[in-house]
């Protein structure tokens, strides 16, 4: 069904036209004055642009003129429909039948030569005996200029599409061989232009983030252009599917769009006509317009004009020119809500609806998310589902079908732009964190396009170290650099050898070859971030000319640099860039700030008061002026409004705000009031570096009776508390950072506590260091067992921050727990192919071990039948490290090692000679490490006649499992000494003279395999290719029959 109100203006009159299934009828009513009179429309507009931003002081009175507003509007809506339906039946039953039929199922055009006709608030029309707003539930609602039927503007099908990660899976299970299609994502030019120094807000960049989640299916662009020309330059270089202009837009008498640009205060204009050709021409047919102000220019006069009119005026000259579709907003809105309009929009777009019909789904949508919070800490009603008007009404589809989406955290491009951003704090991106301070975001971005580092200079928790990650972020998701990277000198200083080195994996070069990685600097796009650089403590540090020679260096390689500090100057040292002052935040952005970090709460003096007023603000807004603007205080102490009294964070807050490092003294504060036993947790909770604290809950809470947790309470007499009701206290004070799977010290946090005096404590940091080593043995278990390669990625980066706790063990002599924790390690370690980092770390820590201890211990296993099971604990400890450390290259000429090896042969022997009882798990490790040891130092004498003896000593105590091991070893020795032959012999009788009667089924198939293996690795094709032929026609090798037919494979290739 198609309704068109048709405008005909001479006679003041309106001709209502129905089509079903081509079948017309036509009515015309009189129309004489519009019910939403214009004092309405200025409260409206005060509504739309005024009421979300205003601060609560008067909430019950805002809220009860807002309801009353959107009350009347409705009411308003409802009579549009009864004065353009009249009282005529026939009328009526046509509303019936639309009614009946399904609103879904109607199409509605507004029809109009005028745009005065425009001005009438149609989007709020409310048809007689209905319930609905019309343009929330047709099927499309249009405005046009002139008559539908001869726009001559046919359909227009774009047919997009992308495979999702998902349906990529799928089509890799099923060994979808069929070459896919290439992606096809809708691609949106977001183009931002504004004069320099103009107060101006713009979250473009909350847009751009928020369709990652669409897994590729729309493209965001964000640029400046302020001519046709520069436009046109574009298009032809770019695929572009629907035009954003976000910018002032002034209307002259030449009948030109012109707008200022992002600059140095020049101007450019682009004519209204020229921009609807040239999207005409590149086939665009869509223009969205996000505008500050509209305003009219004569030669007289210069007027604001409300966005309506204005709107109305360049979807008329537009459309003339043959543009499909202009789509606009009837009203003034905050920047984030207008990013909200949109945003909706273009997801629905990507639902797979047509245009028409994803703008009425944007109302309908915006009908269901009535309260808004950004500007407050309590959520306000706000209704802003009729401001987005659609003029034109060109049928466009965009997708195929409805393209896959998922939460942005998860999407694969979100997923992607984290990878590239090295050394950043997850805490400081969306979603988790957003940007008050786009604008200045996007001029810093501008000018370091110029080829100059940029400097940001600001006080402490002034909001520098947010604006750099945000920055990052925005490069990265618009693919304008392939990596990012960022040191923050309050931590350390970087000198640039040590940042070569830390980029020489990222750039896929050898750490020490600095050839090539100057070589790979050269030929990647890269963002620099030098934080708190600019600060006094490093412009006296002995390094920091090298540093400014460093970043004019990659400057010149065209890589974009930014640094920070607090540091007020004329020149820098350490910096040789431009320095500027990074803008303080105005009150409104405060207020954002603040609402964002206080939950929904009913604070004191929410109460109406007499006549509805508040008695007196609510405590974040009495809260807020004391902070100064400050961004670090509003993100900590707005949270704790709810629970701490207001006169006490004030006090506080005051006497950060009088010294010169705010994050230093907030910690100090927070960290005095913590108890003994969270003071000493927290501070060793920084010998864990980044790894999750979760994973030291596991073992404290999740352990039933956990003894050194319970001991570590009992040093501090503070028995009885859960390690996760301290990290709650300590992520509620700001020493935290949440990441997706749990939760770290945050930077500052980190800073703070690395300068804290440690009290020297023994006995209570052995106990932490067993809560560490038992939380981690149990992760790496879970991480085994079950792939998790958030978890996997945390454990392995932190591992060398365990390594100060394995060793507080390993000297203290608590040997299980060592074992256990390394041992559960270890698999760890050899599932990410990390086996040589630990053997490296075993090798140094047996070299600073003192030999006396375990020689003791040695001699009294020799004479001893029944050695002290503490001895033994000592030797195993030993022997499993030693297991580890004989894998680097260096063990072969470890005189320590050698001897060890040598010593235990003797008592290996001595001990199978005499019968020692209980000695065959000892007996077990002491040979792995002596095997391995003369493996490794290539003595096959020894090895063999050792492997001779013990496999004697196995097959008397029928040890089956370890005497099949020793003639395996026995076999590879016997071919190494060039006897193949013997070889041949240890081989058979693993196959010949073992009884396997009582072992797993299918256990000889799989040892016949080694066997076959091991032939084939030695070269002895025939006696391989004939102990093969013999286990493919057992039946306990049918499990086997793949790996048997790539070994068949191998062996044919070897053959020929």
């Amino acid at each position: 069904m198609l309704l068109r109100i048709i405008d005909q203006a001479e006679a003041q009159l309106i001709e209502l036209v129905l089509d079903v299934n081509g079948n017309t009828e036509k009515f015309t009513v009189p129309f004489d004055a519009s019910p939403f009179y214009p004092q309405f429309r200025e409260r409206l507009a005060q509504y739309f642009y005024d009421y979300p931003v205003q601060a609560a002081k008067q909430k019950q009175v805002d809220m009860q003129a807002s309801a009353d507003l959107v009350q009347q509007n409705i009411k308003f809506g409802q009579q549009l429909g009864d004065a353009l339906i009249g009282e005529d039946s026939e009328i009526y039953r046509w509303v019936r039948d639309i009614g009946n039929a399904g609103y879904p199922h109607l199409q509605v055009i507004i029809e109009s030569s005028r745009e005065q006709f425009f001005d009438e608030i149609w989007e709020m029309l409310i048809l007689p005996e209905s319930s609905y707003v019309l343009s929330a539930v047709s099927g499309g609602f249009v405005r046009s200029f002139g008559s539908s039927s001869d726009s001559g503007l046919s359909a227009v099908n774009y047919d997009l599409h992308v495979t999702s990660p998902v349906h990529e899976a799928l089509a890799d299970d099923t060994d979808n061989q069929t070459s896919s299609e290439p992606d096809k994502p809708l691609h949106i030019l977001h183009c931002i232009a504004r004069p320099s120094g103009f107060d101006w807000s713009c979250d473009a960049f909350d847009t751009a983030v928020d369709m990652l989640a669409c897994e590729g299916a729309v493209a965001y662009h964000i640029e400046y252009i302020s001519t046709v020309s520069e436009l046109e330059r574009y298009l032809s270089q770019h695929t572009v599917h629907i035009v954003h202009m976000d910018c002032p837009i002034i209307l002259d008498d030449k009948n030109t769009l012109s707008h200022y640009y992002f600059g140095a205060g020049e101007q450019g204009s682009i004519p209204i006509e020229g921009l609807a050709k040239l999207l005409t021409a590149h086939k665009i047919s869509t223009l969205c317009l996000n505008a500050d102000y509209y305003k009219a220019v004569t030669p007289d006069r210069f007027e604001c004009l409300d966005a309506n009119s204005g709107l109305a005026q360049v979807a008329r000259k537009s459309c003339a020119q043959g543009l499909g579709n202009v789509l606009g907003l009837s009203n003034r809105l905050p920047s984030w809500v207008c990013h909200q309009v949109y945003k909706t929009l273009y997801l629905h777009i990507v639902e797979g609806l047509n245009l028409a019909q994803s703008v009425v789904e944007t109302r309908k949508t915006l009908q269901s998310q009535i309260e808004i919070s950004r500007f407050s800490p309590e959520a306000k009603p706000f209704h802003c589902w009729q401001i987005i008007q659609h003029y034109g009404g060109q049928p466009v589809q965009y997708f195929r079908e409805k393209q896959y989406t998922v939460s942005l955290p998860e999407a694969q491009g979100y997923l992607k732009r984290m990878h590239d951003l090295h050394g950043f704090e997850y805490r400081f991106f969306p979603p988790h964190n957003f940007s008050v301070a786009t604008p200045y975001l996007f001029e810093i971005k501008a000018q370091m396009s110029q080829g100059a580092a940029q400097g940001l200079i600001a006080g402490s928790g002034r909001g520098k170290t947010h604006f750099c990650h945000h920055l990052g972020f925005y490069l990265a998701q618009s693919a304008e650099v392939e990596l990012a990277c960022y040191f923050n000198y309050r931590q350390d200083f970087y000198s640039p050898d040590l940042i070569k080195e830390m980029l020489a994996p990222l750039l896929s070069c050898a750490f020490d070859n600095e050839a090539s990685i100057n070589s790979a600097l050269a030929s990647r796009r890269i963002y620099f971030v030098f934080d708190n650089l600019l600060c006094e403590g490093q412009e006296r540090h002995e390094g920091a000319a090298a540093v400014a020679e460093f970043i004019q260096h990659l400057v010149t390689l065209g890589h974009q640099v930014l640094a920070t500090g607090d540091l007020t100057q004329d020149s820098y040292k350490c910096f040789s860039g431009v320095v500027q002052p990074l803008p303080t935040l105005d009150a409104l952005k405060c207020q954002i700030l603040a609402s964002a970090f206080i939950a929904p709460i009913r604070e004191e003096g929410e109460e109406g008061g007499e006549g509805g007023e508040t008695s007196k603000p609510s405590p974040s807004l009495q809260l807020l002026p004391h902070l100064q603007e400050n961004p670090f205080l509003i993100r900590q102490l707005m949270p704790q409004v709810s629970e701490q009294n207001i006169e006490g964070l004030i006090t506080q807050a005051e006497k950060c705000l009088q010294t010169d490092d705010v994050v230093n003294r907030y910690f100090e504060w927070q960290f005095e009031q913590l108890s003994p036993l969270w003071q000493f947790f927290l501070s060793q909770s920084l010998t864990v570096d980044s790894l999750f604290l979760e994973f030291l809950m596991i073992a404290c809470d999740q352990t039933q009776g956990f003894a050194p947790w319970q001991q570590l309470q009992g040093l501090f007499d503070e028995q009885g508390q859960t390690l996760a009701s301290g990290l709650e206290l300590f992520g509620g004070l700001g020493f935290l950072t949440r990441m997706p799977q749990g939760r770290v010290l945050s930077s500052d946090a980190k800073v703070f506590l690395s300068a804290v005096p440690k009290t020297e404590n023994t006995q209570a940091t052995l106990l932490f260091s067993q809560v560490v080593l038992s939380g981690l043995a149990a992760v790496s278990q879970h991480i085994i067992k079950e792939q998790n390669p958030g978890l996997s990625h945390n454990v392995l980066a932190n591992r060398r921050a365990c390594v100060v706790h394995f060793e507080r063990l390993w000297f203290a002599g608590k040997y299980t727990e060592f074992t256990a924790a390394k041992q559960s390690f270890d698999q760890l370690l050899t599932q990410a192919n990390l086996v040589q980092d630990g053997a490296a770390w075993a090798h140094d820590l047996l070299t600073r071990t003192d030999n006396v201890i375990f020689n003791t211990t040695f001699d009294q296993l020799l004479a001893s039948g029944t050695p002290d099971s503490s001895v033994v604990e000592a030797q195993m400890a030993w022997l499993k490290l030693a297991q580890s450390a004989v894998q680097v290259d260096a063990a072969q000429s470890d005189a320590k090692l050698i001897a060890a090896c040598e010593r235990w042969d003797v008592w290996m022997r001595a001990a199978i000679a005499q019968g020692v009882p209980k000695v065959l798990p000892l007996l077990q490790v002491a040979l792995t490490f002596v095997e391995q040891m003369y493996i490794r130092c290539q003595r096959w004498d020894d090895c063999l006649s050792l492997m001779v003896c013990v496999c004697e000593y196995y097959r008397q105590n029928q040890a089956w499992h370890y005497l099949i091991h020793g003639l395996m070893v026995q076999a590879t020795c016997q071919a190494a000494l060039g006897v193949p032959s013997e070889a041949l012999i240890a081989e058979n009788a693993i196959v010949e003279s073992i009884p396997y009667e009582d072992a797993p089924a299918g256990f000889l198939a799989q040892k016949m395999a080694d066997i076959v293996v091991a032939r084939l690795h030695r070269g002895d094709k025939a006696h391989a290719r004939t102990l093969l032929d013999q286990l493919r026609k057992r039946e306990d090798a049918a499990p086997l029959a793949k790996a048997l037919m790539q070994l068949q494979q191998e062996l044919d290739h070897k053959v020929h």
